[in-house]
């Protein structure tokens, strides 16, 4: 009974991270004056997600996860465009 529970407050982390990009992804290309708040509350909501994901019962997957965790050779790629996509958007801001 109990680990139901915890099994479906995990699900609200979907909601902390749809609510955190919300208030941090548009300060990423319309910057206001309030922009390091804004990021910074945004970015505390993904923290909130990510510790409401450990409530999870892990003996139990989804088809989708199964399926994503099946090919580590599809995951390795997934991986690194994430990191190459981010590392040439965020590329201009770096100053050397």
């Amino acid at each position: 009974m109990i680990n139901k529970v915890f099994d479906y407050l995990s699900y609200f982390q979907y909601v902390m991270y749809i609510w955190g990009a919300y208030i941090a992804f548009p300060e990423i290309f319309n910057q206001s004056e309030n922009i390091i708040s804004n990021i910074g509350f945004g970015l505390f909501l993904f923290g909130i997600g990510l510790s409401l994901g450990g409530f999870k019962n892990t003996e139990t997957y989804s088809k989708l996860e199964i399926k994503r965790f099946a090919n580590p050779k599809m995951a390795k790629r997934v991986i690194l465009i994430s990191f190459f996509v981010c590392f040439c958007h965020f590329n201009r801001y770096l100053v050397f």
